[in-house]
Formats: C-alpha cells, structure tokens, sequence
C-alpha cells in the first residue's frame, strides 16, 4: 500500500485515517470506538526495544509478518560521531541540533526500506521530532524509498519556551496556522503528512487547543472538523473521540510519567514556587493523555475492575464512551459522521489547500478543491461570536456541515463553531 495522494491510495477500499488507543500500560492497540480500523500496534514498553540496526531489520523481532512493528523515535537512531556534548540549553535547539538527523539516518532508514519494509503490504510512519521544514521532505519524498510518513512536531513543540515543555510560552492563532499552511506546502507533490493534535507525550487536544470548561463539546467538535478536512493521513488519539480532557491531580505524587518527575525536581533545586509549578503540571505533564480510557461512568470508568496506574479522570462520570454512544449529537457520533463525510468527499483528503485570511486572529479558514469540487471550511478559535468579514465570494457557497445545532449558513460564526460550505459549480 502507498500512502501518497498521489500514488496508488486513491484506489484503495480504505482512506487513510489512523485510529489508535492505549489497552493496557506499556500496549497500544485499536480500540473500536468509532468503527474503523486502519493500524494496529502492540508491544511492550518502548525502553526495552530492540535498539541495533541487525535486530531493527529481523522480521522476527519486529514481528514485520504478523502485520506490526516496533515503534521507536525514528529521527534519532543515527548518532553524531563522539556524542558531542551540546553548546546550548535551548531545547528545540538541542533536539535538532543533537539528537535528531545524524549523519546516516537516511542510510539506515533507506536501507530498512529495502532489506524489510519493502518486502510488506504496510504503511510506515515515524516518530520525528527535530524533523523540519528543511529536512522533513527527505524521510517521506516517493523517490527516496524510506518512509510512507513522519510524525513532525511543529505544532506539538509549539508552546515550548527554551527551557522546553515545562517553560511554556503563549501563542497565537496565526502561528498554529503557519504550521500546518508551511507543511502542507513542504509536502505537496512529493511526499505526505500526517495530521493529528494529540498523542501519549502531550496534553490532551480539547484541553490544549480548545476550551475544555465552558464550550468542551463545540471545541472538541471544531478540532474534530479541522483534522478531518486537512490534506494527509488523520491520527486520532485514544480519548479525544469523545472530548476527554487534562487531569489535575492533587498531588505530584500522583504522576507517574518520569518526565513529569524530573521536571519536578528541577523546579524545586531551581528554587521555585511549587504551588505555581504544579499548576503548569496539570497543563503539560504527558500523563495527560495516559489517564485510562472513559468506558463508562462505573469503576474506573468502566476500563478495569482492577486499580489502574493511574487514577481515572474525575469527570467520567459525564465523560464516556457508553454515554455518548446513544447520545446522536455526542462528539463521538460528530467524529463518526465526519469520517463517513471525508469518505464520501475524497477532495477533503487529497484535493488542493489554500489557507485563507492567515493573520486573523480568532478564524482559521481554508480551501479544498479538486477538479470536480470545492469545500471551503471555517474555524471559530474563540470564545466570543465572530463574524467573518472576508473578500470572498459568500454567495457561491452552501453551508453543508457545521458542528453545532443550528442551520444559520451565514459567515457569523457561535463561539468555536465550524462551517462546512460547498461551493455550487
């Protein structure tokens, strides 16, 4: 199978949506939530992974023939020569400069390609941190033979300060736009992205990205609207099919993520208020996105009759699958609806995108068309209402989709509302 709009995808049964949700710790697996299965990974804890390049290759430790296969931290398995001590304490400079993009990555990675993946009926993504817009092209281009698709992490590394995850800085919406308009462009012809906003290393989306008090089922929604109308492959993170949201839990006792820790114990031989850093905590720890998964609203919320390793969110009790499996109007129905629309409308996957606007501050909007149609959608990044006031032809478009309880098809837009409009050729 070729992931590449361009290639040999648009004939197969299946678009390219990956689904994926943590079982137990230390395992990942499909879960049927939403009803499509497209990727399976199953495996022990990420440490104890098989680290040289002679069992990297072997089929039977990759367990390449039974259709998986160990995921690893695909940018940095090459090393620099004589592990050079770093001349910076800039985090995303150390990523880069460091620990990502050695100097025979795209040997090994071609090499793999050749001796193991090549031999297999799979997709491949990797893991990139430190992948940029200079070097990105060069793991997935079709010419290259070495990758299907990377995980990059522009928009994930986006509210790190220097100091990293736990020196966050604010960021506005034109440059969460930037990202994705810069990638898209990056890619477009040659390669392929992978479109997603959450994952097991960082917050939960709606919490991130949305407003999870007031408008969590709205901007859930939108986030839903905006991964499922973008150009590339969508990942949807375990969770985030039914708008679960951070934790804050009391005590930092209460974590179990080992970068939360070390994190931790910085701040306290820097000197600094704890009760303000826990706070910052409950916003960027990466057990997050590691709480169990919300089934129901009985113990544990419904994921085991056991004590799990961490405690469940508090808010399952509203918060669950078996909830919003009858609820027609629930975020997990709105993402069913909308897979079933991307399926149907195939532009929304491969068709042409022009980002629109780019420097307002609360819309993010954009094009999609092909030669037989065109989709334009709009975003309400905001808590306030919205009117969109933009050259564009209004009156050509119909409104065919929104994510809230109301058929206004007028460019004035509810707090984090979306629009779906079709332009009528």
């Amino acid at each position: 199978m070729n992931i590449d709009g361009s290639r040999n995808l648009k004939n197969q049964k299946t678009i390219p949506i990956a689904i994926i949700t943590i079982g137990d710790r230390g395992k990942m697996a499909v879960r049927p939530t939403i009803g499509h299965h497209f990727l399976e990974e199953v495996h022990g804890n990420t440490r104890s992974l098989p680290m040289n390049i002679t069992s990297i290759y072997s089929p039977k430790n990759n367990l390449t023939s039974t259709g998986t296969i160990p995921k690893f931290v695909i940018s940095v398995i090459s090393k620099r020569p004589g592990l050079p001590d770093t001349d910076t304490t800039n985090f995303n400079e150390i990523i880069q400069r460091y620990y990502a993009n050695g100097p025979k990555i795209h040997d090994y990675l071609q090499e793999m390609n050749e001796r193991v993946l090549s031999k297999y009926d799979i997709m491949t993504v990797g893991e990139g941190p430190g992948i940029n817009l200079t070097n990105g092209i060069q793991y997935v281009h079709k010419d290259r033979n070495e990758l299907h698709m990377v995980f990059h992490f522009g928009h994930m590394f986006i509210h790190n300060g220097p100091g990293g995850k736990y020196d966050p800085i604010d960021i506005d919406l034109p440059t969460f736009k930037k990202v994705f308009n810069d990638w898209d462009a990056h890619l477009k012809g040659g390669g392929w992205g992978s479109i997603f906003l959450g994952n097991h290393d960082f917050s939960r989306m709606v919490s991130r990205f949305g407003n999870d008090q007031q408008y969590r089922e709205a901007s859930a929604k939108l986030l839903a609207t905006l991964l499922l109308t973008l150009r590339g492959t969508v990942y949807i993170y375990q969770g985030d099919e039914i708008g679960m949201t951070n934790v804050a839990y009391d005590s930092i006792d209460d974590y179990d993520d080992v970068e939360t820790h070390g994190a931790w114990q910085d701040a306290l031989r820097e000197g600094k208020d704890m009760d303000e850093f826990l706070k910052i905590v409950h916003d960027q720890s990466r057990d997050n996105a590691r709480t169990p998964m919300q089934w129901s609203n009985q113990k544990n919320g419904g994921f085991s009759d056991h004590t799990p390793w961490l405690s469940v969110n508090k808010n399952y009790l509203e918060i669950h699958v078996e909830e919003q499996e009858v609820r027609p109007t629930s975020i997990l129905n709105f993402y069913r609806e909308l897979i079933a629309f991307r399926k149907k409308n195939l532009v929304l996957v491969y068709g042409d995108y022009e980002s629109l606007d780019n420097n307002h501050q609360e819309i993010y909007a954009y094009r999609r068309w092909d030669e037989s149609s065109e989709f334009l959608m709009v975003h309400n990044f905001s808590d306030t209402e919205t009117l969109w006031d933009y050259p564009i032809e209004k009156s050509a478009y119909e409104l065919v989709k929104t994510n809230l309880n109301t058929t206004d098809a007028s460019f004035y837009f509810l707090p984090w509302q979306s629009k779906i409009f079709r332009k009528m050729l």
